[in-house]
């Protein structure tokens, strides 16, 4: 329910009761005497019937000028025009008058303004004048409803300005088209996508558990026994194809909310939408999709939790029809036909595992979401609020789902492979979508990594590593090794992504690596990223002149920031590279791993990507200024400490006459 203040302004002709009609609301009894105006009146929102303040105002031609008429006409939520029963005159007004005023000031507006036409001294006539005024609401879609009342007996009084509220809080406009007696287009499609959330098992029929979880959550009310079975019945009776395995099909579930709207329960319509965050514009509203307050600071990452994961888990086999961990393309379609675009382009077969087919499969689709939350979590927010993930009151739908991490003494030992286990013991449940916050925290926001370093251990589960490298060095085919792919594979899908990621064990712990590969030209850029956690620098083995070019890079890179080299095309002829280092000595000379080979068999390259996932989560044991550093590092190819100390000595004299 909307918590704004309502304004409902009367407009009429002169004598027709309006300044009545508000002064006998508020007093409960027909004024004597009646001044050509009354002042505004708020009623406190705890004394109407939809718990929001409501602001009446009257309008006098006597007093107010056409002006001032229309300044008050868009200031107000909703207009009554009031006529008198017993005056033809003030009926035919309605339309020649009073209509066309409202349409000529509110015609720059986005939405109507709704209309309520209201009969009053009805006390004073025997004949009902609805058949006249109903063609009216026929001809204009802005008029909600029509009302006849009395003043002076107080007959309706109530339930008009009861109407006023309603045409405000609960529109019809947006919902309904009265001339062809069905939904608006945004309206079905909005209430498709609740019919999909709702039926948890994916078979296209909500059945009685999916009823009633539907019922307790918009409702707060389960459906008894005879209900459900009167709600059946209706549809039974009314349309074809409405059930199906005594359960509720969407042409059924449209049916109803079609019903509710033609016998004027459109606020039952309207409490279902804003329950799963709809707004007035029948779009999903701006704080249910990525809530306010969430603080993330420049050091600080955004992950999902294993709630996030769980959800995600049973979403994915919700649609996994086929139940082979892969999504095909009508799979992939169909998950997700309840958002306004994929969330992804094609190059996501080319950044995460896919079969051998090219379908994205459950790991991959995971990693994908941690890619995405990674990169972008009001993304994801998104997405997490298309598939139906909530929490109780929609107001605070998913601000719920967000938490940032204490200091903590070690790092955070969630499993992804455990939850997928855990969950493929579950089928998607109805209570795993419909309450999935209720045990849930979908996000985690990760504590700065400052504090990481001086704690020497980290919260984060997701980690970035910049790949560096000069055009042709093979930097596509790095990330392609990464997901077990080759880039003959990966060129058959035309669009290849700049990332890739994929799970890893660290220590016994999982952890996402994500690689970004960095364009030659804008590396000088990047090298001071915060976001980088381990730098990767690619030579090309086989050309003379590809270390030196990546050395320059390397000069550059901040020593806090830990880096590996790594030497490309070594299943080819190496050679020897034009530098005054050789590789080996160079990474020596400056506490580094040694490089490491880069083999065109994926399987061979597994040790890399390892390797950096390590130099990523443990950022104090790497580099020049790393704890311990002189054990830590035993140095592969090099044979003596006094040749290291001579080649030292070696490496200083060429640097000084460098420039000479």
């Amino acid at each position: 329910m909307s918590s704004r203040d309502v304004r409902i302004l009367l407009v009429g002709d002169p004598q027709v009761g309006k300044t009545s009609l508000i002064l006998s609301l508020v007093s409960e009894e027909f004024p004597e005497e009646v001044p050509s105006r009354a002042e505004e009146i708020t009623i406190p929102a705890d004394v109407t019937p939809e718990k929001v303040p409501t602001h009446i105002v009257d309008y006098s031609a006597e007093e107010q000028t056409e002006d001032a008429l229309a300044e008050e006409i868009q200031k107000a939520n909703v207009v009554c025009i009031v006529y008198d029963v017993t005056d033809e005159e003030t009926i035919e007004r309605i339309t020649s008058v009073w209509m066309p005023l409202i349409r000529n000031v509110t015609e720059d507006e986005e939405q109507t303004k709704p209309v309520i036409i209201v009969g009053n001294k009805s006390d004073l006539s025997d004949l009902s004048t609805m058949d006249v005024v109903l063609p009216i609401m026929n001809d204009y879609t802005e008029v909600e409803t029509c009302i006849e009342c009395s003043a002076k007996s107080l007959k309706n009084i109530s339930e008009m300005f009861y109407y006023a509220q309603k045409a405000v809080l609960h529109p019809t406009a947006p919902l309904y088209l009265p001339e062809e007696k069905q939904l608006k287009p945004l309206c079905e499609k909005a209430l498709t996508r609740i019919f999909k959330i709702s039926d948890a098992d994916g078979d296209g029929v909500l059945n009685d558990t999916e009823l009633n979880n539907f019922q307790k959550r918009c409702f707060n009310s389960p459906l008894q026994g005879q209900g459900l079975q009167d709600v059946k019945n209706v549809v039974r009776k009314n349309i074809d194809g409405g059930l199906k395995d005594n359960g509720l099909t969407l042409k059924g579930f449209l049916f109803l909310h079609t019903l509710f709207i033609q016998r004027g329960r459109h606020e039952t319509t309207w409490t279902v939408l804003r329950k799963f965050g709809f707004g007035e514009n029948l779009q999903l509203r701006a704080d249910y999709v990525c809530p306010p307050g969430i603080e993330v600071g420049v050091d600080n990452t955004v992950e999902l939790s294993d709630a996030g994961y769980e959800f995600l888990i049973d979403f994915f086999n919700k649609y996994d029809k086929d139940q082979d961990e892969a999504l095909s393309p009508v799979e992939l379609q169909e998950l997700f036909s309840m958002c306004p675009s994929m969330p992804w382009g094609d190059e996501v077969i080319s950044s995460t595992e896919t079969n051998d087919k090219g379908w994205i499969t459950l790991q991959g689709f995971l990693a994908q979401w941690t890619l995405t939350t990674f990169l972008d979590y009001t993304r994801t927010l998104s997405y997490l609020a298309y598939f139906g993930y909530t929490h109780g009151d929609t107001e605070t739908q998913l601000s719920t789902a967000i938490t940032v991490c204490l200091p903590m003494p070690v790092p955070i030992a969630y499993s992804v492979s455990r939850l997928i286990r855990s969950r493929k013991k579950l089928k998607a449940s109805l209570q795993a979508s419909q309450e999935g916050l209720d045990w849930a925290v979908s996000k985690l926001v990760t504590r700065s990594k400052s504090v990481d370093i001086q704690k020497k251990s980290t919260t984060r589960s997701v980690f970035q590593c910049y790949v560096f490298g000069p055009p042709g060095v093979g930097k596509t085919a790095f990330l392609q090794s990464f997901l077990d792919k080759t880039i003959q594979e990966s060129e058959k899908d035309k669009v290849i992504s700049n990332y890739a990621i994929n799970l890893l064990q660290i220590n016994r712990q999982e952890k996402y690596l994500v690689l970004r590969k960095i364009d030659w030209e804008s590396s000088g850029l990047l090298l001071h990223d915060r976001r980088c956690d381990v730098a990767c620098f690619l030579y090309d083995s086989t050309d003379p002149a590809s270390f030196s070019q990546a050395v320059q890079l390397h000069e550059k890179l901040p020593k806090t920031v830990p880096c590996l080299f790594v030497a490309t095309k070594s299943n080819i002829s190496v050679v020897r590279q034009e530098y005054e280092l050789q590789p080996t000595m160079y990474t020596s000379l400056n506490k580094l791993p040694p490089p490491m080979p880069f083999h065109e068999n994926p399987e061979m390259n597994a040790s890399i990507y390892v390797k950096l996932a390590r130099m990523a989560v443990y950022p104090h044991l790497c580099g020049p200024n790393a704890d311990n550093m002189g054990s830590f590092w035993i140095m592969a190819g090099v044979g003596a400490t006094a040749f290291a100390f001579i080649a030292f000595l070696a490496y200083r004299y060429l640097r000084k006459g460098g420039g000479t």
